[in-house]
């Protein structure tokens, strides 16, 4: 038994001994020490002990094929109906029930011993998709997720219609296309669908799974360049809302995030890749890894981001192996996603209570453009800081620049007209 599991235990529990005879106790002690490296709390980690042990009692985890969700839900049966190692747990409520389930699902998931249920039509398809897509055409991460979670969309709503992939033809997907929805799509929504479900018909007419012709049948509405202003708060909106973080663990964690995507305009990919190396602290510098150019770029690191930084590892951010550099704020600890990157930016600027066009995390690159843009930058040195790739990505800035827009108005023409 591992020394940490045996300093604390929980309430009511300080009698219970596990007998040798439950089985599995390798597996077991593997989770368990993974727990505690991923730092769970050692309190908490011998509540899973025991519930493990109330588990491999009553399912076999060598079962060819691996452990399906109702032999978990016959398990969870037979845990309410019989004595408890923990003789306070007496007639479990439905949360406890849940609760065997969910530490069952997450011990066989470590173990790789769930069989995990397919609830999405043709996730086979999908899957060997996504495999194309990163093997042979080479796309990014981000690229391929999107095109899969369309595609996802699209094949659900051929199996609520009763159509096999089999016979899809262009009318279905015009159909599609065309259906009604709780929120309607924009013209770039509807041109990113289109670009997915061209993607994957040409997949599933080299397979010969669907007619070769519905991929270059798929119309698009016609996108027209530099056709919308850029959306972000103000920029005495984002000095307002990190004027409003409080003190607490994840208040310093997430003003560290604001203050990033604020003053460098970074994408949330590139603030997702940020590593404890990328900062030079003796040079003060900040290296970013450019998604869209590939490459590494060298910033000067301001002092409101250094300091913001500084003061979340030193105070906030857990010991841990991983060397991203913002982690979850709850064990198991580990690197925020993209989509938890949203959640702290749209929680934030919603809190604001203020009516803005966009809450994530692109807003806050519009509001570093505009803000470059009043301090009269060139628009080539905007783009630099920014990262595009193409000069003409920058041009749209040129449309909030109200005091180059100004002068222009003041021309005189000399009597010419």
């Amino acid at each position: 038994m591992n020394d940490k599991l045996k300093t604390k235990r929980p309430r009511g529990a300080q009698q219970i001994v596990i007998a040798d005879s439950v089985p599995f106790g390798d597996e077991r002690q593997r989770f368990l020490d993974h727990m505690l490296k991923g730092g769970w709390l050692p309190h908490t980690v011998r509540g899973y002990e025991l519930r493990l042990a109330e588990i491999a009692s009553r399912i076999d985890i060598m079962t060819p094929g691996g452990i399906t969700d109702s032999q978990i839900e016959l398990a969870a049966d037979d845990w309410e109906k019989t004595p408890k190692l923990n003789p306070r747990t007496k007639n479990p409520s439905a949360h406890q029930r849940k609760c065997f389930i969910r530490v069952a699902k997450r011990w066989l998931r470590f173990l790789g011993l769930l069989c995990e249920r397919e609830t999405a039509p043709y996730s086979n398809v999908i899957r060997d998709f996504e495999i194309f897509l990163d093997q042979e055409r080479g796309l990014a991460a981000h690229s391929i997720g999107m095109k899969r979670n369309r595609v996802r969309q699209f094949l659900t709503w051929l199996d609520r219609c009763q159509i096999k992939l089999q016979d899809v033809s262009i009318d279905d997907v015009e159909t599609y296309l065309a259906s009604e929805r709780p929120r309607a799509w924009s013209r770039v929504t509807v041109s990113i669908c289109v670009e997915s479900l061209r993607s994957f018909f040409r997949y599933t007419a080299k397979i010969n799974l669907c007619a070769k012709n519905i991929a270059g049948a798929i119309d698009a509405p016609r996108l027209y360049s530099q056709t919308n202003l850029p959306k972000g708060p103000s920029w005495t909106q984002v000095k307002r809302l990190i004027s409003h973080i409080g003190k607490k663990q994840i208040d310093i964690r997430d003003r560290a995030i604001i203050i990033l995507f604020a003053l460098y305009g970074l994408r949330r990919s590139e603030l997702c890749t940020l590593r404890l190396e990328s900062f030079d602290w003796e040079n003060e510098q900040l290296v970013v890894k450019r998604g869209k150019l590939y490459c590494e770029q060298l910033y000067p690191l301001a002092r409101e981001a250094g300091d913001a930084v500084l003061r979340y590892l030193k105070e906030v951010r857990p010991i841990t192996a991983c060397r991203e550099l913002f982690l979850s704020y709850t064990v198991p600890f580990g690197p925020l996603t993209p989509n938890g990157i949203s959640s702290v930016v749209q929680r934030r600027l919603r809190a604001l209570g203020e009516q803005l066009p966009h809450f994530g995390p692109h807003s806050l690159r519009h509001a570093c453009a505009t803000r470059l843009i009043n301090q009269e930058f060139s628009l080539k040195e905007i783009g630099d800081h920014l990262g595009h790739r193409d000069p003409k990505s920058t041009l749209v800035y040129a449309k909030v620049d109200l005091k180059a827009l100004r002068k222009v108005a003041r021309l005189d023409l000399g009597g010419l007209i």
